[in-house]
This record gives structure tokens, sequence and C-alpha cells, in this order.
């Protein structure tokens, strides 16, 4: 064991600072980092907080989502919305209490000529009087006769329709007249067929009845045509002078395929007359029948019409251009209703009044009621009554959306009127100032009163000779949605 002595402690001591003064601090590297630092890190959000303060509404993507639905919803209702409001204006009940709607209109429908007729192995059928090879293009050939006494319905129908035939495969034509030179008690009906080939000649069927609701002529086409069958076919009904008076009750046509053309059939006693088509054209020349109803899908209804009861016009995209007469029987209590429908084409009619009866019975109820509806065509309509007939109550509602609707009432007309437009604007004007004699007092002039509420879109009001016409007189509404109304009262 080693012990220091006391000159080894004296050695090891020492006297100085015993506190190391501090090593000067290391400089600070530039750094080479692409991220800012804190200080500009927040200097930067401020900046983005301010701008995004001041960014414009429309840039924001939740307010251009907005903005496109409102404009989608104003689109909306201006196609479809409007059109319905004007319709749930149009048959709102009126002040005096007499709906213009009439659900039974269109009741009068035909069963037995409509479509859906099916084939029964007990109808005879292609009975031909002839059948023959001609040389071009539709190469065979077979024709039907027949007479059918006029002592019952007659009806011309096919099983044809656009959803199963193609147009192009199969065209006809339909003609039927009256021969006042033909007397007999029964209609000839003859029937032409030309097919391009043997098989398909012998697999139409023209098939026939002498009773029953089916009574006349049912066609049957075939279904499974090729792309390179043909079918034409024409049609003749002759309606004879009777040797004695006969009633027809019902003379059905349900023809899709064909173009039909009636020739005047006024000698012919008629109880009801129905006509179908489909994309041809239906003229009539002239008929006359307490109820009348002509319909098309697609092709155009023209012809001259004369009815007692009802009268129905209708096609979906057809012209109606028509030439009517509409007759109040002094035995009937009910109105005489008329109807004129289309959608895509113009309906331009000329309707003339007539009602034998006495002035006693004029206040009492309308004795004509009517509804004229279109969608995107003009609609040029005048009503007329003749001079050797009282004045006349007349209840009519005239439909338009997207086009112009002209509408002319006779120097007779006294009564209430409606003439409103969505966006369109309404004119109404009497011709020859206050020349215009009134139809009860020939010594005053009719003037034209306007309610409160008229508008440049909506004009309301009565035009009389003397006070307002009471309710149960007549009455014209006019609606639109986008066109145009004109509204004229005066000499046609």
């Amino acid at each position: 064991m080693i012990v220091a002595n006391d000159d080894q402690h004296k050695q090891d001591s020492y006297n100085g600072p015993t506190v190391r003064p501090p090593e000067p601090a290391a400089r600070r590297r530039r750094s080479f980092s692409p991220l800012p630092d804190y200080e500009a890190s927040e200097a930067q959000y401020r900046k983005s907080l301010t701008v995004d303060r001041k960014r414009s509404w429309h840039q924001s993507k939740t307010w251009r989502t907005i903005l496109f639905l409102l404009l989608t919803y104003t689109f909306l209702t201006i196609v479809v919305g409007v059109p319905i409001i004007v319709t749930q204006l149009r048959n709102r009940q009126h002040d005096d209490g007499f709906p213009l709607t009439d659900p039974d209109l269109l009741a009068n429908q035909f069963a037995s000529s409509g479509p859906g007729i099916t084939y029964t192995n007990d109808l005879p059928c292609n009975s031909w009087n002839e059948t023959k090879l001609n040389l071009a293009p539709l190469l065979y050939t077979a024709t039907l006769d027949m007479q059918l006494p006029l002592t019952g319905d007659i009806s011309i129908r096919s099983n044809a329709t656009l959803d199963e035939t193609p147009a192009t495969k199969l065209s006809g034509n339909l003609l039927v007249e009256y021969d006042p030179n033909l007397n007999s008690d029964s209609a000839f009906i003859s029937v032409s067929l030309h097919t391009s080939t043997l098989a398909l000649r012998e697999a139409t069927r023209v098939c026939y009845s002498y009773d029953g609701p089916d009574r006349g002529i049912s066609i049957f086409f075939p279904n499974d045509m090729t792309d390179d069958d043909l079918i034409d076919m024409d049609i003749r009904v002759v309606f004879p002078q009777s040797t004695t008076p006969t009633i027809i009750p019902n003379f059905n046509v349900f023809l899709p395929m064909f173009t039909q053309n009636i020739q005047d059939l006024t000698k012919i006693n008629f109880g009801s007359v129905n006509i179908d088509g489909s994309f041809r054209t239906i003229n009539v020349t002239n008929i006359q029948a307490p109820c009348i109803t002509v319909k098309n899908m697609i092709g155009d209804i023209m012809g001259v019409f004369n009815a007692s009861e009802t009268l129905i016009l209708d096609t979906l995209k057809g012209i109606v251009d028509a030439s009517i007469t509409l007759v109040k029987p002094i035995y009937r209590t009910t109105p005489t209703k008329f109807l004129l429908d289309t959608g895509d084409e113009s309906i331009n009619a000329k309707i003339s009044l007539v009602s034998p009866a006495s002035d006693n019975s004029l206040l009492s109820s309308p004795h004509f009621f009517g509804t004229i509806n279109n969608f995107n065509a003009p609609v040029t309509v005048t009503f007329t009554q003749p001079n050797s007939s009282p004045a006349i109550p007349v209840r009519v509602t005239i439909q338009n959306s997207l086009a112009a609707t002209d509408v002319v009432m006779d120097q007779k007309f006294e009564g209430s009127f409606v003439a409103q437009t969505r966006l369109g604007r309404v004119s109404i004007d009497q011709s020859d100032g206050n020349s215009m004699i009134n139809p009860f007092a020939s010594d005053t002039p009719r003037t034209i009163v306007y309610k409160e509420d008229s508008a440049p879109s909506r004009r309301s009001g009565w035009i009389s000779g003397g006070k307002e016409p009471p309710n149960s007189q007549s009455r014209v509404e006019i609606y639109s949605s986008l066109g145009p109304i004109g509204l004229h009262f005066g000499p046609t």
C-alpha cells in the first residue's frame, strides 16, 4: 500500500478558476429543403383564407350544381308543368256551376269494328270468284264479291296493326260510294287481293258473315311476312238506291293500313258511323248520321260531316280539316256534343250550328257542347249560325299549348268568354265596331265588357246588347301555354 505524503497533496491542488468558459456557438447551416419554414407556412395559410373569402360564388362547385338544378327545374316547369296548369285551369268549376268537360263524350266507341278480331273456323273465307297469275310486280291475284242486305250492321275490318304489320309490306285502298242508278236492297262489296307469292295469297283470309256483330267483311293478314313479301288490297263498297226505306244501325270500318275514301253518303240513313285508320288519310266527301266517330293515329282526317248527337274527329299527329254541321233536334233534351283532337298538326274547322228550337227554350241550357284540343300546331275555328235559325246557346272549350289559336264567333253570339295564355298575348276584337245586330233586340248593338281580372295574357268578360247574359247562355273558353290567342266577335 502506498500512502501519499503531505507534499504530494500540495502538488495536486489547483488555485485557479474552476468554471470553463462556454465554447463559441456553431454557425447554422443554410437549409436546402423545398418546404417553407414555420413562419412562411403560417403566412401562406392566412393568405389563402383571404383569397377564398374573395372568390366569386359561381366558382364554387356546390353553387354550380344548385344553379344547374334550378335551370333544369325551370325548363321542366315550362315544358311539362305549364300544360298541366292550363289543363287544371280549364277544368275548374266555373262561377255558373256548369262543367265544361264531359267524360261521356268519348264513350261513343264501337266494339265490333275495333282491333282484336280473331279468326274462327266457322267463318266462310276465301270464296274467290277468280284467281290468276299476273306478270309483275304482284303476281298472284284473287277477287271476291258479295251482297249484304241493308237490314243490319255493316262492318269492314282487318287484323292488321302498325305493331305487327310493317307499313312497307301492306297497303290498301277503301272506296265507299252511293250509286243512284243501282236499285237494290243490298250493299255490294268487292275485294281484290294482290300478293307477291302464292303462299302469301293463301295465308291471307278474307272472311264474311251475314249476321251477328261482325256482319260484313273480316280480313286476316299473316303476321310472319318476310322482307320480300308484298300485299295490296282494294275494297269497294257500293250502297244502292234502296227500294224500301231502311236504316243501317252501324256502319263500322277498321282498316289501319288503308287509305280510306268515303264518297257522298247523305242519301243513306245511318244510325252511327265509325271509321278507324292508322297512318293513311281518311277523306270523307259528305256523310250524315246522328253519331259520327272518325279516328286516325298519324294520318289526316278531312271531309264534310253532319251530326245531331255526337261528332268525334280524333288523330294523334294528323291534320283535322273539316266542314261541320251540328244539329240540335227539337225532340232531344241533351246538347249535341263534338270533339276535335290532334297533337302535332293543324285544326281547321268551320262549324255551323243549327237548332229549330223556339226562342222560349233558348235560355234553358246550352244546345251545343264542344271541346277542341291541340298541342303543337295552329287552331283555326269559325262558328256560324244560319240566318233562319234563332240565336243558339253554345259552350265550347279550346285548348292549345305551343301554337296560335284563332277563334271566330259570328254576330249572333251573346255570352261570356275567357281567353288565357301563359306566356303569349290575347287579342279580342269586334268587327265593324258596334254595327252588329243584337239577336234578341235588333235595335241594340252588342258591346264587350271586360272583367277586372283582365291582363295582356288574359281577357275575360261578356258580350251582349244589354245586361250581362245569364249563366245558362253561351260561353267560350280558350286556353294556351305559350301560343297567342285571338278571339273575334262579328260576321264571318
